[in-house]
C-alpha cells in the first residue's frame, strides 16, 4: 500500500502539475486531488505563480519593493517546490521557478527538468499564466500606433496615438498605468509619479491581449525624435514611476550632432524613484568632436616703420589637450581642446644710414669784394628700416566627443528587474587645428639723396667773376634693415573623447538591479583628438 502523502507533498504535486510537469503522473495517491484542485485554482503556489515565472501572486507586474526571485511564500528568492520520487519514498526533489526569465528550473531525480522543458505552455495559461492577464480600463489609459491625438482620447474605443499623451491623460484622470500596444512611437517622454507604462500587448478588434511569445519587451519601441538626445525623462516626482515590457531607443546614428551625448533614461531628483521592469534601452554612439580651426598666417610687415633689432618673432605655444569631460546633473559637458597661441610679431628693421649734409652757400658782391649771399645747412634723407611681419594666427581647439549612456541617474534611486543596458561608443575627439606661419617683414629703403650744392664763394676785384664755387654732392643715407618675420601661430589642442558606460550614477545616485536576465553592455570609448585629447572611458559604470 502506498504510503498516505503529507500535506507538503500534495502542495509541490499541485504546483507540478500547474506548470506542466508530465512527471505529475508518477505521484502516487495525489494525482487526482491535484487535478481535481488544477480545474479550480488559479495557478498559484502560496503567491508564487505558476505560469512560468512571469508573476508574482497573480500580478503581471513586479513591484519594486519585490525585486528578485519570488518565493513559495511570495518574497524575493527561488520558488522551491518539493515532489516526491515515484517511488513513494520521503526523499525531495528540488524544483525552482525563477519569476524573472520565464522557465522553471527542475530536477526531479534526472526526469523533472525533462518534463519541464517539454510542457505544453498551454498548460500554463491555463494555470493563470501570462495569456490569461487582462487590462483594466477603469485604472488604465491606451495608447496605439495611430491612434486619436484628441484630447478625449485613451479609451479602449477610442486610444491615443503617443505615449506621452496617453500619459498626460492618465495624470489628468488620476489613472495609475498607461497600457500602450504593440508599435513603435517616436516621441521623448516624461513620466508623472505614480503613473506605470507597459507594453507587451498586441490589440485585435479592439481585443487587448499580452504578448507572452517570444521577446514582449521589443513589441513597444519608444524612439527619440531626431531633435531630441534623450527618450525618457523622470525628473523630480517626489514619488515612483515604473517602465514595464518595452524598449527604449535613442534618435538614429545619422541624427547624432558633432559631439551630442546621447541618453535613453535620465532620471533626475533625490525624490525620484524609477522601477524598470524587463525594459530593453538602447543608445546610439556619441557624436563625434569638430576639428579646431586652422589659423590664417601672420599680414606681412608692410612700409618703414621707427627701427628695432629685425629679429624674428618667436613661435606662440600649441593649446592644450584636453584631460576629459565632466558631469553634472544636466549630463556630459564634453572636453574641449584649448585654442594655441598666436605667434609674436616680428622686429622691425635695423636703422639705415645717414644722409650727406652740407652748407649750401650762393655769392654775392659785398663792398668791393665777392661775398656769401645765403648760407643754408642741407642734409639728405636717411635709409629707413622694414617693418616686422604680423606673427602667425593660433589654431582654434578640438571639441571633445559626446558620450553614449543607456541610463543617466542623478541623486535618484532607480529600481531595475530584468532590465538590458546597451550603450553605443564614446564619440572621438577631434584634433586642434593648425596654427600659421608669421607674416615676413618689410624691405628697409635707401635714404633719398639732396643734389648738389656750392659750399664757398669766390671772385676779383671789384667783385669781378664774383660766384658759388667748391660744390658737393649730398647722398642719401644707406638702406635700413628688413623688418623680422612674425612667429607662426601655435595648433590648437586636441579634444576628449566620449565615454560609453551603460549607466552613470552622480550625486546620492543608487541603482538595484535583480533577474536573471539582466544585461548591462557599452561600445569602445572615444579616442582623443590630436594633440594631447585624453581617450574616454569604456566600462559598465561611470565615472
Amino acid at each position: 500500500m502506498a504510503p498516505k502523502p503529507s500535506l507538503l507533498t500534495l502542495l509541490a504535486a499541485h504546483a507540478v502539475l500547474a506548470v506542466g510537469l508530465a512527471s505529475c503522473a508518477a505521484i502516487v495517491g495525489v494525482k487526482d486531488g491535484i487535478q481535481e484542485e488544477d480545474a479550480a485554482a488559479d495557478g498559484t503556489v502560496e503567491g508564487a505563480s505558476a505560469e512560468g515565472g512571469a508573476d508574482v501572486g497573480g500580478d503581471r507586474t513586479t513591484s519594486g519593493d519585490t525585486l528578485g526571485e519570488a518565493t513559495s511564500e511570495g518574497s524575493t528568492g527561488d520558488a522551491t517546490v518539493d515532489a516526491p520520487p515515484a517511488d513513494g519514498s520521503e526523499a525531495m526533489a528540488d524544483t525552482s521557478v525563477d519569476v524573472h526569465d520565464g522557465g522553471p528550473d527542475a530536477d526531479a531525480g534526472g526526469d523533472a527538468s525533462d518534463a519541464v522543458a517539454s510542457g505544453d505552455a498551454a498548460d500554463a495559461d491555463a494555470a493563470g499564466g501570462c495569456t490569461s492577464q487582462a487590462v483594466d480600463p477603469a485604472t488604465g489609459v491606451f495608447v496605439v500606433s495611430g491612434g486619436s491625438d484628441a484630447g478625449a482620447c485613451g479609451t479602449q474605443a477610442a486610444p491615443c496615438g503617443g505615449v506621452q499623451l496617453g500619459l498626460d491623460r492618465a495624470n489628468a484622470q488620476g489613472r495609475a498605468i498607461v497600457y500602450v500596444a504593440a508599435g513603435s512611437y517616436t516621441e521623448s517622454i516624461s513620466l508623472y509619479p505614480g503613473i506605470t507604462v507597459q507594453g507587451g500587448w498586441s490589440v485585435a478588434a479592439g481585443q487587448w491581449t499580452p504578448i507572452c511569445a517570444g521577446t514582449p519587451a521589443q513589441a513597444v519601441t519608444i524612439t527619440a525624435p531626431s531633435s531630441a538626445n534623450v527618450t525618457v525623462t523622470a525628473s523630480g516626482l517626489g514619488a515612483t514611476a515604473t517602465l514595464q515590457t518595452l524598449t527604449v531607443a535613442s534618435k538614429a546614428q545619422a541624427a547624432v550632432q558633432p559631439g551630442e551625448s546621447i541618453y535613453g533614461i535620465v532620471v533626475i531628483g533625490a525624490t525620484t524613484t524609477l522601477d524598470l521592469e524587463d525594459v530593453v534601452v538602447q543608445t546610439a554612439a556619441g557624436g563625434g568632436g569638430s576639428t579646431g580651426a586652422n589659423a590664417d598666417a601672420g599680414v606681412p610687415g608692410t612700409g618703414t616703420c621707427t627701427p628695432g633689432t629685425g629679429a624674428n618673432g618667436p613661435a606662440g605655444p600649441a593649446g592644450a589637450g584636453s584631460d576629459g569631460g565632466t558631469y553634472t546633473s544636466a549630463g556630459y559637458a564634453t572636453g574641449n581642446g584649448a585654442t594655441g597661441t598666436a605667434g609674436t610679431p616680428g622686429g622691425n628693421g635695423t636703422a639705415g644710414g645717414d644722409g650727406g649734409c652740407a652748407t649750401c652757400v650762393t655769392a654775392a658782391c659785398v663792398g668791393a669784394g665777392c661775398g656769401i649771399a645765403t648760407s643754408t645747412f642741407t642734409c639728405a634723407q636717411s635709409g629707413t628700416s622694414g617693418c616686422g611681419g604680423g606673427g602667425g594666427g593660433a589654431g582654434g581647439g578640438g571639441t571633445g566627443g559626446g558620450s553614449s549612456i543607456p541610463l543617466f541617474v542623478w541623486d535618484a534611486r532607480v529600481n531595475s528587474v530584468d532590465t538590458t543596458l546597451a550603450a553605443g561608443a564614446g564619440g572621438n575627439g577631434a584634433s586642434g587645428g593648425a596654427g600659421n606661419d608669421g607674416g615676413a617683414g618689410s624691405g628697409g629703403e635707401a635714404g633719398a639723396g639732396a643734389g648738389s650744392c656750392n659750399t664757398a664763394v669766390a671772385g676779383g676785384l671789384l667783385c669781378l667773376g664774383c660766384a658759388a664755387s667748391s660744390p658737393v654732392t649730398m647722398d642719401g643715407g644707406s638702406t635700413g634693415g628688413a623688418g623680422g618675420a612674425g612667429g607662426p601661430g601655435g595648433a590648437g589642442g586636441g579634444g576628449a573623447g566620449g565615454w560609453s558606460c551603460a549607466y552613470y550614477l552622480g550625486g546620492g545616485a543608487s541603482l538595484n538591479t535583480s533577474g536573471s536576465t539582466s544585461s548591462f553592455t557599452w561600445g569602445s570609448r572615444g579616442a582623443g583628438g590630436q594633440l594631447g585629447g585624453a581617450p574616454g572611458l569604456a566600462q559598465e559604470k561611470c565615472p
